[in-house]
């Protein structure tokens, strides 16, 4: 359940959570940190990442991955914000609900180009 403001007037969602995500809130609750920690991503003694944290983080993922050839190029973490909205888009027939103007999506994170329309009748 997420609520979202649009224009003054508070529109309540209701998202289904689906096996995989049930899934890893499992493993992510499971792993040794305080209850009450909102962060996904925590450093060893329990505190959010800073930025030049993650960063840096990310970077020695990245150069592990490509020298165990498990990816074929290096990607930025705002990628796969990119690429789950495209792929939201070709699942569901439109553009997840990430800001308050769908164009303001479409122009940062739809990386398909592709618009689809119904015939006409």
């Amino acid at each position: 359940m997420r609520a979202k403001q649009h224009g003054g007037t508070k529109r309540v969602e209701s998202i289904t959570i689906t096996e995989g995500m049930e899934d890893l809130v499992r493993r992510l609750r499971a792993l040794p940190r305080p209850e009450e920690c909102l962060h996904v991503f925590t450093t060893r003694d329990e505190n959010p990442y800073t930025d030049d944290g993650f960063a840096s983080t990310w970077q020695r993922a990245m150069a592990k991955a490509l020298e165990g050839k498990i990816i074929p190029r290096r990607f930025t973490f705002h990628d796969l914000r990119a690429y789950y909205t495209t792929q939201h888009k070709a699942q569901y027939g439109g553009l997840p609900e990430l800001h308050a103007d769908v164009k303001t999506t479409a122009k940062i994170y739809d990386r398909s180009r592709v618009s689809t329309r119904r015939g006409l009748k």
